[in-house]
């Protein structure tokens, strides 16, 4: 039998039951379905399960005592408190697996004769004790590329890729490395290190691949709803995702952080700003989660305290791209253009430089420096990978408003990220009063699109969330990049 362990065991409790102590975990996981224990819901590859209530309750008896033995006088205790015969027992039983047969037809509820039921697989202590993570032969690449990943800056995130890469090579079915590749992926196409339709298309894959593997991985929905939301400002489906990722781990940093941009792209700044807090607290030391909270203080026009939350951002890490970044967005809209500009001179090298350059030409053309502004505008549109959404900013500081409506509607019909940022930013504000038509159809989203070319589809399979769109042509010749090897792949086609 398949079982995986959900990664989520240090949300765990002491329970004591009728008979014995012993340790209750949030969820447990077998085969492609998890079963949350305090909340007694049944997921099937991310989906939910209908079960009746004594179903639930005796699933969560199974869990609890897994990998022991839930005697029969036991179950009967907890869900009649002890006035229900056998039959009412093999009835209930009888139900459940009917249930469970309609997903998977193994046998995951064994039947010990004259003792009670046990759940297949092992116990949640012993399940890795055959084969450590740290002996992995990918995992010396694994560590140096999520220590080169947490640095954020464009050498250190390409670099992550490049090691991570290794390691999916050498072991392809590693999920943490290929979670944390899909992640590097969509981190260097959103900040634009790397080409977006490419990013996102490796990002996609990865996270297919993931999800198919493991079901129950929370970072592999979150990282899934930002490109969602960041690639096709698509809301609804960036929600799902990050729903079931805080639904897999309920004190995941990552999985607040996704939902802190997805409720911001609706303008619900309250909901944001508590999602951005639940980060906070799950990640206190985190310098991320802490200007993710500055960025939604930013996005609701709270400017002073937003200063104070990047304050303590970069007192973490005073390299930090978006603190810094987002710190001189709010000076510029306190109209305190020469220290937002000093602000923007901070982030060094690279990192961030299409969005440090469209933002260092709002502050010159909101400070009269016409001259300047054009600059800015000129290096945008002749960068490798350009970005209309940068270049829209500096063309409102202008006050050409017809120039950055148009440039917009040309985002609309490719894969540029943070195309939503312009309904929520408070830089694209001219935008809501000029074009609200606009405005709407940037919240509605963009059209549906093939994940791997970026053609425009009329029609829409039925599939999961996390499932691939392909148009006709790519799905009869396209495959997925890391069958040929990563690297390789990814030589060809950067």
């Amino acid at each position: 039998m398949l079982y995986r362990v959900s990664r989520s065991l240090e949300n765990c409790h002491t329970f004591r039951g009728p008979f014995v102590a012993y340790t209750l975990y949030t969820q447990v996981s077998f085969g492609r379905f998890i079963f949350h224990l305090t909340q007694r819901k049944l997921w099937y590859d991310g989906l939910p399960v209908t079960l009746k209530p004594k179903e639930a309750e005796f699933l969560a008896v199974l869990g609890e005592r897994r990998p022991e033995i839930a005697t029969r006088d036991e179950i009967i205790e907890r869900l009649w408190m002890g006035s229900a015969s056998d039959a009412a027992l093999n009835q209930t039983v009888y139900r459940l697996r009917q249930t469970l047969a309609r997903y998977d037809s193994s046998a995951y509820i064994e039947t010990v004769p004259e003792r009670g039921f046990r759940l297949a697989g092992e116990s949640p202590i012993d399940a890795h004790k055959h084969r450590p993570d740290a002996l992995r032969p990918a995992f010396s690449l694994f560590q140096k590329a999520v220590s080169l990943y947490r640095q954020r800056s464009e050498s250190a995130i390409l670099q992550a890729i490049e090691l991570l890469e290794r390691a999916c090579e050498d072991e392809p079915e590693y999920v943490p490395a290929l979670e944390t590749l899909a992640s590097a992926y969509c981190n260097a196409g959103v900040r634009l290190f790397y080409p977006p339709l490419h990013a996102y298309w490796r990002a996609r894959t990865l996270i297919e691949r993931v999800i198919t593997i493991d079901p129950s991985s929370s970072r592999a929905f979150a990282t899934l709803s930002t490109l969602l939301l960041f690639f096709n400002a698509n809301r609804s489906d960036a929600r799902l995702a990050a729903e079931r990722a805080i639904l897999l781990r309920p004190n995941g940093s990552v999985a607040h952080s996704a939902a802190v941009w997805e409720r911001l792209s609706r303008r619900d700044y309250i909901a944001a700003l508590t999602q951005a807090d639940l980060a906070v607290t799950a990640a206190p030391a985190s310098s991320h989660s802490t200007a993710l909270f500055g960025t939604a203080l930013y996005m609701a026009r709270r400017y002073d305290e937003a200063h104070h939350a990047f304050e303590t951002a970069r007192a973490l890490d005073d390299n930090h791209a978006m603190a810094i970044f987002y710190d001189g967005c709010a000076y510029a809209m306190q109209g305190e253009f020469r220290k937002a500009d000093e602000t923007f001179a901070m982030i060094g090298g690279s990192d961030m430089s299409t969005r440090v350059i469209a933002a260092r030409g709002y502050v010159a053309a909101k400070r009269g420096d016409t001259a300047g502004a054009r600059r800015a505008m000129s290096t945008l549109r002749t960068a490798t990978i350009p970005s209309h959404v940068s270049l829209c900013a500096v063309q409102l500081a202008m006050n050409d408003h017809a120039g950055a409506a148009a440039t917009l509607e040309h985002a609309l019909h490719t894969r540029e990220p943070g195309l939503f940022l312009t309904v929520v930013d408070p830089m694209y504000a001219p935008l809501q009063h000029h074009y609200p038509a606009l405005i709407a159809a940037i919240e509605r989203g963009r059209p549906e699109q093939c994940d791997r070319c970026g053609t425009e589809l009329k029609i829409r399979r039925l599939r999961e969330i996390h499932q691939l769109e392909l148009c006709w042509d790519c799905r009869r010749n396209a495959r997925p990049f890391y069958l040929d090897g990563i690297s390789h792949d990814s030589k060809a086609t950067s």
